[in-house]
């Protein structure tokens, strides 16, 4: 039984690891576009000015997205809003996961 929960205690820490790694940082940078969410896509979108890529676990692509379901959804538009107007920096932490097909924001902040 022990070597049972020693393997899962295992197993969780290294996909924990695993998510982690997965999740990318941006920090220091312009909200550039910011995009509302149309009737087949339930996410908000936003480039930041000068990253070209959001999230390389996802793709390529230079968008962010932020589904409706996220907890934090209000919170996140309100800042990237603020943000675009003011010009002012943010830092945006991504999940490693796609959220309508762009990378998944977990959270988003000004910077400082």
């Amino acid at each position: 039984m022990q070597k049972f929960i020693r393997m899962a205690a295992t197993l969780a820490v290294l996909v924990s690891a695993t998510l982690l790694l997965a999740q990318e940082n941006h920090g220091g940078y312009v909200v550039k576009e910011l995009q509302g969410r149309d009737q087949s896509r339930n996410c908000i979108f936003f480039t930041l000015e000068g990253v070209s890529v959001a999230d390389s676990a996802v793709s390529n692509g230079r968008h962010f997205a932020v589904p409706d379901t996220h907890p934090g959804f209000q919170d996140i538009f309100s800042i990237l809003l603020a943000a675009s107007v003011s010009q002012q920096e943010v830092f945006v932490s991504t999940t490693g996961v796609a959220a309508c097909g762009s990378a998944a924001v977990n959270m988003v902040r000004f910077s400082n």
